[in-house]
């Protein structure tokens, strides 16, 4: 059984976002080797784990039945959780920026009616600002 090292290695020769499958018996459950509980957008996943490097990146770690997948992202959430979302996770990124503008428009004009506007341009500036 080997530990997780020897696979982050292989992991970061990938491209990122990029799953790995891992077949349970061949690596030690994440915990035991430094990785933490997370969350991620649902797959089917039992749970998740993350590391988060020295460098800022992470490895994040899907765990199913039999096996595990697992990929690395440019920024952890735990460094930098705005940026993880706009480089990481762009779909998440654009809606956060439709919310955030909905929000700010209604707390500006206190009008109702312009809380679609915010959200429209909220969102048009999450599309330009995505890191691809």
């Amino acid at each position: 059984m080997l530990s997780w090292a020897a696979w982050i290695w292989k992991i970061l020769r990938m491209k990122p976002h990029e799953d790995i499958t891992i077949p349970k018996r061949l690596v030690r459950h994440p915990l035991e080797d430094g990785f933490t509980k997370t969350f991620g957008e649902y797959q089917g996943q039992i749970m998740d784990y993350e590391l988060t490097l020295a460098d800022g990146r992470r490895i994040h770690v899907r765990e199913f039945k039999d096996y595990y997948k697992a990929h690395w992202d440019r920024i952890s959430p735990k460094v930098d959780p705005l940026e993880h979302l706009r480089v990481d996770a762009p779909g998440w990124w654009v809606l956060f920026a439709g919310l955030a503008g909905a929000a700010l428009s209604y707390l500006m004009s206190k009008r109702p009616e312009n809380t679609v506007n915010g959200l429209i341009l909220g969102m048009i500036f999450g599309v330009l600002t995505i890191e691809s």
